[in-house]
C-alpha cells in the first residue's frame, strides 16, 4: 500500500551517495488515541540564503521536545512532508539525499522518544511520534516546477492524519513553551476546542546565526520564553488557564453576518504571519483541502479561511492570543526568494481541486516512522 511505512532507506541513501540513518521497520499499529496531527514541510535545498534542513529540523525537535516535555506525546504525531527537489530538470535528474538522512535531521530523529501505551504493567512502546512522508522528485517535479508547493504537501498530510485536528506550522517556525502549556489545557479540558479552527501570530525572530545552534539548546529556547510581560512592556494579562481548575471557555457559533463575499473576511483570516493554524480534519476533507492552484507563497491561508467558513462543518474562530501565555511561535530569519501567488504569468488562482487532491493517486510516495 502507498501509505505503508517501510525501510528501505539504505537502498535509497545508496542512491543519494551518503550513508544515512536508516528508518527501523514499521511496528504494528498504535491503538492510542491521537488527538493533533501537526504538520511541516521541508525540502533539502537552500531556500533563504542558507541550508533550509537548519530550520525545518529545529522546528521538528521544537515539537517533538515540546510534546514530549509536556506529557502530550501519546495524544500527538507530527508529520513532516518532505518535498524532494530536482537539482537538474526533467524526469532522472539528480537530486538531493533525503532530509532525513542529512546531518540536522540525523540529530534528531534520534532523540525521538517512544511513545508509551497501557496500563503501567505491561505497557506497549512503540515509534510513531514522528512520521517523514517523502515526496520523491519526479512526483514534486510534476506538481511544481519551481518550488515546494505547501499546498499539495498539506494536503497530503492531511489525508494520512490520525488525530482530530491538524496544526500547520511554517518549517521556519519554533513552537515554544507557552503553546505546549495551553495545549496541555485542551488535554486537561478533554480536548474541547479541537472542533474549531485554531490560530495565533508568530511572537518573534531569532536571529539567522543562532539557528545552527537551537536543537542543541531547546531546553532554554522553549522555556525561557514564558513571560509575564506583554510585548509592549507592560504586565501581562492573568494566565486565563493559570488558575487551577480553570476552564477552556465556550466558544459562540460564527456569525455569518461577519462574513463578506460569502465566507469570513481577510480581517477575520488575519493578515499576520501565521505561528499556528488548525482545523478539524474532517472539516479539512470537507473543503479539499489547501487550493492546489496557490503553490507559490502568500495568501494560502487567507483562502483556506474563506472556503473553510462556508461549510457547513465550520464552527468558529478561536484566537488563542490571549489565551498563551508567553511568547509561543519564533520566526528563524532567512532571506525571501520565491514568487508570491499571483506574480507568477498565468498562475490559476481559481479553486479546482478535484477528488484526488492531496496526492492521493501517487504510489511511490514512502513514509517512515520515527
Amino acid at each position: 500500500k502507498a501509505q505503508d511505512a517501510v525501510d528501505d532507506s539504505s537502498q535509497i541513501c545508496d542512491a543519494a551517495g551518503t550513508a544515512c540513518c536508516a528508518a527501523l521497520p514499521p511496528d504494528n499499529p498504535s491503538e492510542r488515541g491521537v488527538q493533533v496531527s501537526f504538520f511541516l514541510v521541508g525540502a533539502n535545498d537552500e531556500y533563504g540564503g542558507y541550508r533550509s534542513a537548519q530550520r525545518s529540523s529545529a522546528a521538528l525537535a521544537a515539537l517533538v521536545y515540546g510534546l514530549n516535555a509536556y506529557g502530550l506525546k501519546a495524544e500527538a504525531e507530527v508529520i513532516l512532508v518532505d518535498w524532494q527537489p530536482m537539482w537538474g530538470k526533467g524526469k532522472g535528474s539528480a537530486s538531493p539525499e533525503p532530509l532525513r538522512c542529512t546531518p540536522e535531521f540525523r540529530k534528531v530523529l534520534a532523540r525521538v522518544p517512544l511513545v508509551c501505551e497501557g496500563p503501567t504493567d505491561g505497557r506497549a512502546c512503540r515509534k510513531g511520534l514522528v512520521r517523514i512522508v517523502e515526496v520523491p522528485p519526479n512526483v514534486a517535479y510534476r506538481y511544481s516546477k519551481e518550488a515546494v508547493s505547501e499546498v499539495h504537501a498539506f494536503n497530503l498530510a492531511a489525508r494520512r492524519s490520525r488525530g482530530r485536528h491538524i496544526f500547520r506550522v511554517d518549517q521556519d517556525t519554533l513552537t515554544l513553551g507557552p503553546f505546549f502549556r495551553w495545549l496541555h489545557w485542551q488535554k486537561v479540558s478533554n480536548w474541547t476546542d479541537l472542533n474549531h479552527v485554531i490560530w495565533k501570530a508568530r511572537d518573534f525572530d531569532i536571529k539567522r546565526e543562532q539557528v545552527p545552534t537551537l536543537v542543541d539548546d531547546l531546553h532554554f529556547y522553549i522555556n525561557h520564553h514564558t513571560t509575564t510581560t506583554a510585548a509592549d512592556g507592560q504586565p501581562a494579562a492573568p494566565c486565563i488557564h493559570g488558575a487551577h481548575g480553570a476552564k477552556v471557555p465556550a466558544r459562540p457559533p460564527y456569525d455569518k453576518a461577519n462574513a463578506k463575499g460569502g465566507g469570513a473576511n481577510w480581517g477575520e483570516c488575519h493578515n499576520q504571519a501565521v505561528g499556528v493554524l488548525g482545523l478539524p480534519i474532517e472539516l479539512v476533507k470537507d473543503i479539499r483541502g489547501m487550493n492546489e492552484a496557490l503553490i507559490h507563497w502568500g495568501g494560502m491561508e487567507a483562502e483556506l479561511c474563506t472556503r473553510a467558513s462556508q461549510s457547513p462543518k465550520f464552527i468558529n474562530w478561536v484566537d488563542i492570543s490571549k489565551e498563551v501565555c508567553g511568547y509561543a511561535f519564533a520566526h528563524m530569519t532567512h532571506d525571501y526568494a520565491h514568487h508570491k501567488n499571483g506574480e507568477v504569468p498565468g498562475q490559476a488562482m481559481g479553486f479546482a481541486n478535484t477528488a484526488d487532491w492531496g496526492l492521493a493517486k501517487e504510489r511511490s510516495i514512502r513514509e517512515y516512522v520515527f
